[in-house]
Order: C-alpha cells, then structure tokens, then sequence
C-alpha cells in the first residue's frame, strides 16, 4: 500500500493505492481542513490501516512554515508507526510535472516582496530567493494569480487525476530534510536582537 501526501497547497492532498484501488482527496467531500478525515476515510474504504503501509512520500517544501512542518510530522509519524519506506518530493518537483516544459523556472511567493526560485539542471535543483527574476528563462507561477509577478505564467494547480499521474511517473528522494529557503520572522526578529 502506497501514499502520497502533499499538505502544503491551501487545499491539501493524497493518493492512496493499493493492489486494487485509488483513492485521492477528490474522492471525499470533507474540505480543505479535512484531509486527514478524508485520509482516515480512504484507509476504511480500502479495508485497510495506516499500518499497512509499505511506501509514503510527502512534500517537503518550500511553502508555508505551517505546512511544511505539519506534513513532515504526519508523514514521518505514519512511517515510523509502519514501518514504511519514506521518500519525499518538492513543490518545485511539483511545479515543474504540471508545467510540462524542461527549460523553465519555478516560482513561488516568499512574501514580502521576494520569490522562490528554483531551475533544475543535470537533474538538481538550484534555489534562490530574489526580489526579482534570476534566470533569463520562461517562468512559471504557482499560488493565487493576483500575486503572480509579471515576468511569469500562472500555472493551475492540479486534481487528483493529476496527482495520480505524478504518482505513477515521478522520481521521488531519500531527502528528508524539510526545504525552508527563507528564514521565518521569527528567525529574523531573533537575529536582530542578537540571540
């Protein structure tokens, strides 16, 4: 039994996968705030436990503090309650299976005034956090498209078809360590002061 667990994005997701069966998010109505429930939901349809478990990769960033912390938490716990192999992907990894283009750069809002910037090359993500663009190639976007900046394309985030698809296609890391490219306020305020 096989999970893929993203709780980073506004409304987070999984695809769950047995011998038999796929399950994603989508395929319970229990809301943004709802997917452990609907996790939980998925594991009674399939007859199955969290325990049965054998493969669990998750997101390990870069996005919200909150998320990236609550993700690596759930999905480390989970492995270790069963035992599961653990591996990770990135929501430029992401990024990068929705936009479909080899030769592009993947952004994101780092707030106040800065953007993510990741180019994979030679199979390796190079990240950078600039107020404006790094890299002389076409740019993609992905959050709300209010705050896209105009030197980049809005990418729509994908359903859980598009999920299983990544599931099925994507080579997922050994790297564990959650991928915070900024430092929190809180991590700011306290260098300020000398601590």
């Amino acid at each position: 039994m096989r999970l893929l667990l993203d709780l980073l994005p506004l409304h987070p997701r999984f695809v769950l996968e047995d011998e038999k069966r796929v399950l994603t998010h989508d395929d319970f109505a229990c809301g943004k705030d709802g997917v452990l429930e609907a996790l939980r939901l998925a594991f009674r349809d399939l007859g199955r436990k969290p325990r049965d478990l054998k493969w669990l990769a998750y997101n390990r960033g870069p996005g919200s503090f909150t998320g990236i912390k609550v993700g690596t938490v759930t999905a480390q716990a989970m492995a270790l309650a069963s035992g599961a192999e653990l591996q990770t992907f990135t929501s430029f990894d992401w990024m990068r299976y929705l936009c479909q283009e080899q030769d592009a750069v993947m952004i994101m809002n780092a707030y106040q005034g800065e953007w993510f910037q990741a180019y994979l090359e030679n199979g390796q993500w190079s990240f950078l956090v600039s107020d404006h663009q790094i890299w002389d190639r076409r740019a993609f976007y992905l959050g709300s498209p209010r705050d896209c900046p105009d030197w980049a394309s809005v990418l729509q985030d994908g359903d859980g078809g598009n999920l299983s698809e990544f599931f099925r296609t994507h080579s997922f890391s050994l790297e564990l360590k959650p991928l915070y490219l900024k430092k929190s306020n809180a991590e700011r305020i306290r260098e300020a002061n000398g601590q």
